[in-house]
């Protein structure tokens, strides 16, 4: 019973290999199991970057932006809420034990979200079918962080990882994911894309 695991939502519809039309750079998509996602609001600044600083080596992002280091990211989400992402598993705890009642409230979201990894030429206009955002590369930067929802009918977060490579990460709520692992391989086809290995955490 010890070695039992969380089954990804997409474990029905997750075949690798290469879909759709034939490119020599197809894009790739890529599910990011078993990282620990936590729930942060926040009702003292100050107090709250001091524990961030002391365990994840962190700080709060501007608005509609996110912090990374090896481990860990922080991005914005809304006024005082921001979503802690890490590969680290006692990163609860560890927070837990620093963070008072009066600066700020922590949930675990870890099970929550399906986490998907897009990489490749034509990211953006695969998104762009689905979000009525402006998405091209003056307006959407690395670091940045939008939320919204693909097709108005799935909510999710998009942090743009890189401009160079054009890799995003999609935040998608875990009821919705199947669903919405369908609309992104349909948009996908057209581009040709290659769904890869899970990344594997914790």
């Amino acid at each position: 019973m010890d070695n039992l695991q969380p089954k990804s939502a997409l474990y029905t519809d997750y075949k690798l290999g290469v879909h759709g039309a034939e490119d020599k750079n197809p894009i790739l998509l890529q599910e990011r199991q078993g990282l620990n996602m936590l729930n942060l609001v926040v009702f003292d600044d100050g107090a709250v970057n001091t524990v961030l600083q002391n365990t994840v080596n962190l700080s709060l992002p501007s608005p509609s932006q996110s912090l990374s280091n090896e481990q860990s990211t922080i991005m914005w989400i809304g006024p005082n809420r921001y979503l802690i992402v890490s590969i680290n598993l006692e990163i609860l705890k560890t927070i837990a034990d620093q963070l008072e009642d009066q600066y700020g409230a922590l949930q675990d979201l870890s099970c929550a979200r399906t986490v998907i990894r897009i990489q490749g030429e034509f990211c953006r206009q695969i998104m762009a079918k689905g979000l009525n955002l402006p998405l091209d590369q003056d307006s959407f930067v690395a670091g940045q962080v939008v939320l919204s929802s693909f097709d108005h009918h799935y909510p999710a977060i998009v942090h743009n990882l890189s401009d160079e490579r054009e890799t995003f990460d999609i935040y998608v709520t875990r009821s919705f994911a199947l669903s919405f692992w369908h609309w992104l391989c349909d948009s996908s086809l057209e581009y040709g894309y290659e769904i890869i290995e899970s990344e594997l955490n914790g």
